[in-house]
């Protein structure tokens, strides 16, 4: 199936009228059902979604009907060109016969009532992808960045391996801490979401420590991935047995496509045990783990390493927070200052920004300090 994440009218036409030629055919490919609009996506699941082919040709011809009633209202000529070729499936001869016009004239006719029919649906399907975009960022938390530097190619690749529907299933991202694993995996998501590729996305924190502040082990932290997964399915369910939990995961994730983050893991020992536990819930759903340690042993695992931030780019991050809080002096740091920064710094983004903090509160008591002095002095 081609790629439709950013829908424009001169494919969608073609699109409409290959599933208008192919209007009585219960064979028809997934891209002459329209598949990749979310209107027939939704029309699906009314019809109880149900994947016989003539559910399917039902959905699709019930998205066209409307739009061809809808269309109706505007050009109704139009209209019944398309009801007449396609639908009574009548030659061009027969339909130019019952217009009173000539066949060239029937042809310029259909042309155009595709065209304008298109319109119809397209303005449909954006605002559709407009409301299900919305729903789908909601369960996301707030990103903790207002710009990424030294991504684009990292988030350019990720954004790839997310939107395929096929392998890579599992993908981690691993680095440092401070480094950037998930500013990185929430902007790779959030332009992935853009290919409505998946039913619903689940960000889940990894657990962190006990009551005693001792780490999670490995049957503790998969318990909190297990009830904490089962909750965003489900909200409000109470709890039932953990083979049930697991099972019922296990349908929903392998029917439809979700992705599944879990953000913020540790210990080499605690990523790969998950890693290894949500294999049987792939296929069509996707998992992205951020982790400072490489799981081990785990084949069929994309892994992206998170490097520290090259000096340019290093630099504009500075200059970029900098600006961000007012201060000025920073925000205009010439070359030596910058090199000063790095070298002791190196190009950890957290350790970045902790300088410009610094520098911050460091200019807020050089300033209270003087006005304190001057106070005195009066």
């Amino acid at each position: 199936m081609g790629d439709y994440s950013g829908l424009e009218l001169d494919e969608l036409q073609t699109a409409v009228h290959n599933a208008l030629t192919s209007w009585g055919n219960l064979g028809s490919s997934e891209d002459e059902l329209l598949s990749f609009l979310l209107l027939v996506q939704e029309e699906r699941r009314f019809q109880e979604g149900r994947s016989d082919p003539l559910t399917l040709r039902k959905a699709t011809n019930q998205v066209l009907a409307r739009a061809i009633d809808e269309l109706a209202e505007q050009e109704e000529t139009e209209a019944s060109v398309i009801r007449f070729r396609f639908i009574d499936e009548e030659i061009t001869r027969q339909v130019a016969s019952r217009l009173y016009v000539s066949s060239d004239q029937a042809n310029r006719l259909q042309r155009s009532a595709i065209k304008n029919l298109s319109r119809i649906l397209l303005a449909h399907e954006r605002s559709a992808r407009e409301v299900k975009l919305r729903h789908l960022e909601a369960d996301l938390p707030p990103p903790t960045y207002t710009c990424l530097f030294g991504f684009e190619d990292a988030t350019n690749l990720l954004v790839d391996k997310l939107r395929a529907q096929e392998p890579p299933w599992i993908i981690t991202i691993t680095g440092l801490g401070g480094i950037g694993k998930t500013s990185l995996a929430d902007a790779s998501l959030r332009r992935a979401l853009r290919s409505f590729a998946f039913e619903k996305v689940i960000w889940l924190q990894a657990g962190s420590n006990t009551l005693s502040g001792e780490p999670l082990d490995t049957e503790e932290s998969y318990s909190h991935l297990l009830f904490s997964l089962a909750e965003s399915l489900w909200p409000g369910t109470p709890q039932k047995e953990e083979s049930a939990i697991v099972g019922q995961i296990r349908e929903i994730l392998t029917t439809l496509p979700h992705l599944v983050i879990v953000d913020n893991l540790e210990t080499e020992e605690t990523t790969t045990f998950l890693v290894d536990k949500v294999r049987n819930w792939i296929n069509p759903t996707k998992f992205l783990f951020t982790t400072r340690a490489r799981p081990t042993g785990q084949s069929s695992v994309y892994y992206h390493s998170i490097d520290e931030l090259s000096q340019s780019d290093a630099s504009e991050l500075l200059h970029h927070q900098a600006e961000l809080i007012g201060l000025d002096g920073l925000a205009a740091a010439g070359i030596g200052d910058i090199d000063a920064i790095y070298a002791t710094t190196g190009g950890n983004p957290l350790a970045l920004k902790l300088v410009v903090s610094l520098a911050s509160s460091y200019h807020c008591l050089k300033y209270w300090q003087t006005s304190l002095g001057a106070g005195l002095d009066q």
